[in-house]
């Protein structure tokens, strides 16, 4: 099996970051961004901003958001 690492530029892997951005949070987990986005305004995954408008994943939230799904 093929494992890569994202890298970010300031050369952070996503796996190693707190904070991610709501596409670095669906490539990171595998999950479509369409299913974050839907999860988000149900209130299920919690975001947060840093002064932006940009809203971040905390990645602990992220985390117990994958564990919350149902097995398949």
């Amino acid at each position: 099996m093929k494992t890569t690492t994202t890298t970010t530029t300031s050369g952070v892997g996503l796996a190693d970051r707190l904070l991610l951005t709501v596409p670095e949070a669906a490539e990171l987990s595998g999950i479509p961004l369409r299913n974050l986005k839907a999860a988000i305004s149900l209130g299920e995954l919690p975001t947060c901003t840093t002064g932006s408008s940009r809203l971040y994943v905390r990645r602990t939230d992220l985390d117990e958001y994958i564990l919350t799904l149902p097995n398949a």
